[in-house]
């Protein structure tokens, strides 16, 4: 069974803010369990393209 998009969506703000904040989150499998092999990969290609869109400052100018 797949996600449907807005559960995707969710799934994936849900690393997101894990990543932000540096902290864990429960595996995606055990909060939705309809996640499937596909869902996972649009989730990882919605975050690959939210990172694309708006990359983190660069170190140079982190410590300039």
């Amino acid at each position: 069974m797949t996600l449907a998009s807005g559960q995707r969506a969710h799934a994936a703000r849900l690393l997101r803010e894990a990543e932000h904040h540096v902290a864990p989150t429960e595996p995606l499998s055990a909060l939705l369990p309809g996640l499937d092999l596909a869902d996972a990969y649009a989730v990882q290609q919605e975050n690959i393209a939210r990172r694309l869109a708006d990359p983190p400052p660069s170190s140079a100018t982190r410590w300039a």
